[in-house]
């Protein structure tokens, strides 16, 4: 007898018990719903002006400038080297702007906490 219970629980994997598929479904379902949440990114048409978080699909306001983070750092090299010996000690400002810089508050519940 016991011999008979063991063969019989072998022979299905617990892959295969409804529980698990039924689970299955339900992550392939919530992964969908997710993915659906995202804006395309190769469907050009949809996209807004100025830079978009696929993820969580906040836009930007147009004094973002992150884009062209490269341009403005070599720029402000080159400023920087041309003042070396008197200005050496300086401050650098910062003129990329990016989304979280203009996050000036978190939304909780119905209040803007700052």
């Amino acid at each position: 007898m016991c011999e008979e219970t063991t063969s019989k629980l072998k022979n299905v994997h617990k892959e295969e018990i409804n529980a698990r598929i039924a689970s299955a479904k339900q992550d392939k379902l919530g992964l969908r719903k997710k993915l659906e949440l995202f804006i395309d990114q190769l469907n050009l048409e949809g996209h807004p002006e100025s830079v978009v978080s696929i993820a969580s699909g906040c836009i930007a306001p147009l004094s973002v400038n992150v884009h062209d983070a490269l341009a403005i750092g070599s720029q402000k090299m080159s400023e920087f080297e041309k003042s070396w010996h008197a200005g050496f000690h300086n401050t650098i400002s910062k003129k990329v702007e990016t989304i979280s810089i203009t996050k000036k508050h978190v939304n909780v519940l119905r209040d803007q906490c700052h």
